[in-house]
């Protein structure tokens, strides 16, 4: 079954390593408002795939983000060593973490 998957702020080289897998179904949202509107027309989101560098407020966008969603949609963060996130806080937020850049198999889940 394919997956669908919402990006926000994923660069070019990176979906391309989601569209190789034949799998995936991609919805690319530029800003917050694109995001809700995918939201809005598309069933059932498998999955929303943020990049931390996509906004300057990224934890406000975050919350934002977690008030749209259903429980069922995996939100993963893509994340930055040079940035400054409380980590465990967001993971016990239900938000998987993902150490840019992905990986040609895609992302991995960052060890606890």
């Amino acid at each position: 079954m394919a997956a669908k998957i919402l990006t926000l702020g994923i660069n070019q080289e990176d979906l391309q390593h989601l569209a190789s897998d034949n799998d995936n179904i991609l919805y690319k949202a530029h800003n917050l408002s694109e995001l809700k509107s995918t939201l809005d027309r598309v069933d059932e989101i498998d999955t929303i795939l943020i990049d931390s560098h996509y906004s300057n407020s990224i934890r406000l966008e975050l919350r934002a983000i977690l008030g749209l969603t259903p429980l069922t949609t995996q939100i993963v963060l893509q994340y930055y060593k040079d940035d400054e996130l409380d980590l465990e806080v967001l993971r016990q937020l239900g938000i998987e973490l993902s150490q840019a850049p992905l990986s040609s198999s895609g992302w991995y889940k960052t060890p606890d």
